[in-house]
């Protein structure tokens, strides 16, 4: 192709453009140091911001810096608390070093005399200049990167007293040299609206081999602003240091006077005035004049208290932004993760967190499209490293040990041991002739009252290269008592997503072991265990053979979903006697179904938080589901209609408690059969979570007709503390109070289509009692305890349970 043919100058022009023109927006890293100019320390927290913008980092814990700018000339300001700030002009053609010597700027003591007895007063001012300043803030964006460090040596990490403590050495090292377990990063983009709240993209992210990258989501400004009035912190909420009523919670002491960059800076020890409510006890450091948080130093007192975290520490940097606005720039936490395990020494493991936030923008429009996206969202270009964006945007340097870390583990996980097998296995061999792996599920044993010993196989095939977002599952298996094979086959497919919008459509066919409708607290292996060992089976079971189709409909965390079943349903019965413990004990008894083709339509609406007992704020979701059988419309041997209402309610009662509530309801109408009925849920043996009634037998109350709320409120550790309660006064283990009832009815049409006898709550079942969770001592920090008693369908000495369940609060 000739030179001068307008395809070949074409693209020579392109060639041109992408190799000459980038280098007019070329950047380049400056780095280096920030050193005490009197000791040559290395100075940590120091800013370095860009003068006339928003852009700007900070020096690392080992003082090194790293900024990335464009080709040309720039003027820089570097800035520590307590140092004369230190001005930099120069022109940036290459990548650069240079290290910069701060000096102490002392003041005189005669200043601090003079502003002891005012600590109230600089604080309300501060209250009364933040107020102002917030109301014009009203909405914002910035960029951040946000690095998690898990280290086993927490000396180099933390400081404090550790008594009768030892460090974890992860991935070898001893244990007077820092060795890192993980590291994650992330470049983020956040968005802020009064209204609206945050929402943040994930742009870019990387961590060590150790680490899955869908594990990968930390976000700076998660760790919240300590110069907002609230901060959460777990289950607490914590009144900040310039809250309106912070003088309420707070006393106030001036430390000492320093400065930052040229202007006078207070330093005000605040202490917490109770010893029962969620508070922070450290340093908030406030400009003289214009009474602006620039740093805040802090711990929360004794109030909070997480079992498996100890010396939690937060720290907060504010730059002035716009000339107007003081926002967070840097962000750290410190923490240990610690285990005590009775007899031996605490294990403390060291984790840590620092951000930066930069380039903000304040105030101006932001697409409400942004805030119809979820919370998080992992950008398309955070799925593929991007090495030169990294080399482009470094804003907080790696350490050496943590570039060691990388190299280590990294060189550890892609090369392991080569004894390790590398044969493809069968999956391998199936995948060869339909073009996508084939994994097997490791839950192949199971046992129950009808199958005895069973075996049960998953085979999940995502036929990605036949069919795009398509999935299939497959399911074989035998049970060695009833002597029958039993089989699943689903095949779903994605069909739309995009804009906070999945749609589904499945069919799946069948020939297996069902049972009757529940919540799904107690999974196969853990009813499998407790049947096993002492003949206690959660399931009332049936045969199920035929299919359904099924489509469902996604936004955000609303749910619409449509099914139709088709599937021929027989009893069975108890058949095996085995057990572990209890040989000569009787299995409860499996009750019969009414026996027929079941056809029938299945409509569910489901939105909110269907399992909000976990969040740390108020939270609620709902799910409503009809089922109708007709014997004309849809030639089943049924005819009913069945609702159904779930509502789970967890409200924010103090700062450190919730209350949590759990309502089912259910009505039927026309003759149910068996099969459909309701249930109240209960516990399985002594494991009782939240939301079941802990002592009501198993099914010991069904009906077509069923009413139920569970209640429970925490308390906190406040009543062991303020009573001194032994080994509980300190250890932040908390106290729940709790109770429920419900009702059950049955009508005739129901009750003549049933072949056995059906027992009803027809006069409400009441049930109440406690529960203590985050014991001080591993493992017990993970579990709770309960006590509950039966209040009336007395019956015996069965009228107490005690249960055990995971703790929803060990953070």
């Amino acid at each position: 192709m000739p030179l001068t043919s307008p395809r070949s100058i074409i693209a020579v022009w392109l060639f041109v453009c992408t190799v000459y023109l980038p280098s007019a927006a070329q950047t380049f890293k400056l780095s280096g140091n920030v050193f005490d100019s009197a000791t040559h320390q290395q100075c940590p927290g120091a800013t370095i911001r860009l003068n006339g913008t928003n852009t700007g980092t900070i020096s690392n814990r080992n003082g090194n810096y790293a900024i990335s700018l464009a080709k040309g000339e720039h003027e820089l300001t570097i800035s520590l608390l307590g140092y004369y700030s230190q001005t930099y002009h120069f022109t940036l053609d290459s990548n650069t070093t240079k290290d910069f010597y701060l000096a102490v700027n002392p003041v005189a003591l005669s200043e601090v005399t003079v502003y002891a007895k005012n600590a109230e007063a600089i604080i309300r001012q501060a209250i009364a200049e933040k107020k102002k300043m917030r109301a014009t803030l009203h909405s914002y964006q910035c960029n951040a990167y946000a690095k998690l460090t898990v280290s086993s040596n927490a000396n180099n990490m933390f400081t404090g007293a550790r008594n009768n403590s030892v460090d974890v050495t992860i991935g070898g090292g001893s244990s007077d040299t820092t060795a890192i377990g993980g590291i994650m990063e992330t470049y983020t983009t956040k968005y802020w609206r009064d209204g609206d709240g945050e929402r943040t993209i994930v742009t870019q992210r990387r961590q060590t081999a150790d680490i899955p990258a869908e594990a990968n989501d930390i976000r700076s400004l998660d760790v919240f602003d300590l110069n907002d009035d609230e901060q959460n912190l777990g289950k607490y909420v914590i009144t900040g240091p310039t809250a309106p009523d912070a003088l309420d919670w707070y006393n106030y002491e001036l430390l000492d006077v320093t400065t930052l960059n040229g202007k006078r800076v207070y330093r005000l020890r605040m202490t917490p005035k109770s010893q029962v409510a969620a508070l922070w006890d450290g340093i908030v450091s406030i400009a003289d004049s214009t009474w602006d948080v620039v740093q805040v130093d802090v711990h929360p007192n004794e109030a909070v208290n997480f079992p498996i975290l100890d010396s939690l520490r937060y720290s907060q940097l504010f730059s002035l932004i716009h000339d107007k606005y003081w926002l967070p720039s840097d962000i750290t936490l410190n923490a240990y993760l610690k285990a005590e395990l009775l007899i031996v020494p605490t294990i403390r493991i060291g984790i840590g967190s620092a951000s930066v936030l930069y380039d903000y923008k304040v105030n101006q429009p932001i697409p409400d499209s942004i805030f119809a996206k979820s919370e998080l969202v992992i950008d398309s270009s955070a799925k593929k490293f991007d090495s030169s964006y990294w080399r482009e945007h470094e804003v907080l340097p790696l350490t050496g040990e943590e570039q060691q870390a990388y190299h280590t583990i990294d060189s550890v996980v892609k090369h392991p041991d080569t004894t390790r097998s590398t044969g493809g296995g069968l999956g391998d061999f199936l995948g060869t002739f339909i073009g996508a792996p084939v994994k097997f599920g490791i839950g192949l044993y199971k046992f129950n009252r009808v199958e005895g010993n069973a075996l049960d196989y998953t085979l999940n095939v995502p036929w990605h290269s036949i069919l795009p977002s398509t999935s299939l599952i497959g399911d074989v298996g035998y049970g060695f008592t009833d002597k029958k094979g039993k089989w699943s086959a689903t095949l779903s497919q994605n069909i739309y997503a995009g804009n906070d919008w999945n749609v589904w459509a499945g069919v799946s066919l069948y020939n297996h072991l069902s049972h009757r409708e529940d919540a799904g607290y107690y999974p196969v292996w853990l009813n499998t265990l407790f049947a096993l060992a002492g003949k206690t089976d959660y399931f009332n079971y049936f045969y199920a053979r035929g299919g359904d189709a099924s489509v469902s409909v996604e936004h955000g965390s609303l749910s619409l979903s449509a099914a139709y079943e088709n599937e021929n349903e027989v009893s069975t019965h108890t058949i095996t006697g085995v057990s572990i413990l209890f040989p000569h004990v009787a299995y409860r008894l499996n009750p019969e179904i009414a026996d027929g083709t079941m056809r029938l339509a299945k409509f569910t609406l489901a939105g909110g938080n269907n399992d909000p007992y976990a969040e740390d704020e108020s939270d609620a979701g709902f799910s409503i589901e009809n089922e109708t059988s007709d014997a004309s419309m849809l030639k089943s041997d049924f005819t009913f209609a069945r609702w159904s209402v779930v509502t789970p309610v967890r409200l924010r009662t103090s700062s450190f408690g919730f209350l949590d509530a759990r309502l089912q309801a259910g009505v039927a109408t026309g003759a149910l059969p068996p099969q459909m009925l309701f249930d109240p849920e209960t516990a399985l043996s002594f494991i009782g979570p939240f939301g079941v009634f802990r002592s009501m037998g198993i099914k010991e109350f069904s009906g077509d007709r069923l009413l139920s709320l569970y209640a429970q409120e925490d308390l906190g550790d406040a009543i062991f503390r303020l009573t001194g309660f032994p080994l509980l006064s300190k250890s932040g283990t908390d106290l729940i109070i709790e109770g429920g009832g419900a009702w059950t009815d049955m009508s005739a049409q129901s009750l003549a289509l049933s072949p056995m006898p059906v027992e009803t709550a027809k006069r409400v079942y009441w049930e109440a009692g406690f529960g203590i969770s985050k014991l001080p001592t591993l493992p017990l920090s993970f579990f709770r305890l309960d006590f509950t008693w039966r209040l009336t369908h007395l019956y015996g000495s069965g009228n107490f349970a005690f249960t055990v369940s995971t703790s929803t609060a060990v953070f």
